[in-house]
């Protein structure tokens, strides 16, 4: 019965995100909206595919948003802008810290659709927004605990590529093709996600 309701619950969720990322397509306007409410939404990143999708799609192609997501702080009800050049500072709540720190609130190898949010939010018509990459670079790859907690660690040992996972170390093509219950399709998906963003 209870699961019923949770069921019925999610659907409308899923169409009410739905009919948002059609809002958004090609229409900035419509995008600048909606982005007001941007923390709101990252905070359901991880209850499916079709929040990330979303997400994506109202900062799809629109510069003066992707530009400025290093700047975004949290406000309690309202997205606010600094244009002022101030230095990044890693413990403010910027829209990036918030999408990655969502990563941290699920099992490890968990949730792709946040790394391929991340990469979008990387490029602007096929070109690397360089402030977003080292934002993200500095909060995933420096952080020593977050690294190993919540990343497919990838070791280069006498030219060869290993995949360390699990408490398992596998040559880079073998990981794909080792059938071992220890692996599955997911940890796969989120390898691919994964290097898609180190790609950008």
């Amino acid at each position: 019965m209870k699961s019923d309701y949770v069921m019925k619950k999610y659907k409308v969720c899923m169409k009410i995100y739905n009919l948002l990322q059609l809002m958004c397509k090609q229409s900035y306007k419509n995008q600048e909206y909606a982005f007001k409410f941007i923390f709101s939404l990252v905070s359901h990143l991880g209850y499916g595919r079709f929040v990330s999708k979303c997400l994506a799609e109202i900062l799809k192609g629109n510069e003066k948003l992707l530009y400025s997501l290093h700047k975004v702080t949290f406000t309690t009800s309202v997205v606010s802008v600094s244009y002022a050049n101030l230095p990044i500072d890693a413990e403010k709540r910027t829209l990036i810290s918030e999408i990655v720190n969502r990563i941290k609130e699920f099992r490890p190898y968990e949730k792709d659709e946040i790394f391929d949010l991340l990469k979008d939010i990387c490029l602007y018509n096929n070109q690397a927004i360089y402030i977003n990459q080292d934002t993200i670079f500095r909060m995933m790859y420096e952080d020593v605990h977050f690294r190993t907690m919540h990343l497919i660690e990838l070791s280069n040992d006498n030219d060869q590529v290993f995949i360390n996972h699990r408490g398992m170390s596998y040559p880079f093509d073998q990981f794909f093709q080792n059938e071992e219950s220890t692996k599955s399709r997911k940890d796969i998906r989120f390898l691919k996600s994964q290097l898609d963003l180190y790609a950008t």
